[in-house]
């Protein structure tokens, strides 16, 4: 198969195998500062369930891209980025400074925390939410996921949100009295 270039589209593997063709976008680069932990705008209190707030990165309003999304985020103390919910993509992550909480499964059974220099994975259509447990220190993570134009980047599990309080509860008292 040849490369066929043109204005507007250029070949691309997908193309043929997928239901949308590729625009031509054009490289970029997107400046930013190096990250310093609390120094950003995101050290204001978030409202529960605001999640974490994007620094800097690469996403459709930033470079038009339409596959993948690489952006750092910064999750308050004690924040969270909740509801809980599923994706129809993968993400994964690598926690720059800070502790990420995440509260994952089925029955929000699983319950880990990644601290600094720790990468995060979580495949798609797995129940999960994810907060800063600490009280003191803003967490910064670089997450990238692959974006589709249909994906509606979350699906909120409602019915779950109890459980997640009980849960996420039983999981601070805990890590209290191990501190302790």
């Amino acid at each position: 198969m040849s490369a066929q270039l043109s204005e507007s589209v250029i070949w691309h593997p997908t193309i043929g195998r997928t239901a949308f063709d590729l625009p031509r976008l054009d490289c970029k680069i997107i400046h930013g500062k190096p990250y310093e932990s609390g120094v950003t705008q995101t050290r204001i209190p978030h409202r529960p369930g605001t999640g974490g707030k994007p620094i800097e990165g690469i996403t459709p309003e930033t470079t038009g891209c339409r596959e993948i999304t690489y952006s750092l985020f910064e999750i308050a103390p004690l924040a969270e980025d909740g509801p809980v919910h599923i994706h129809e993509h993968e993400t994964s992550g690598y926690v720059v400074s800070g502790k990420l909480a995440l509260l994952w499964g089925n029955s929000l059974e699983h319950y880990e925390v990644a601290e600094a220099g720790s990468f995060v994975f979580v495949p798609p259509g797995v129940p999960h939410f994810i907060d800063n447990p600490s009280d003191t220190e803003p967490c910064a993570v670089l997450l990238t996921r692959y974006v589709t134009e249909t994906d509606s980047t979350a699906v909120i599990l409602p019915d779950m949100e109890r459980l997640r309080k009980q849960k996420r509860e039983l999981h601070r008292r805990a890590a209290t009295e191990a501190a302790n």
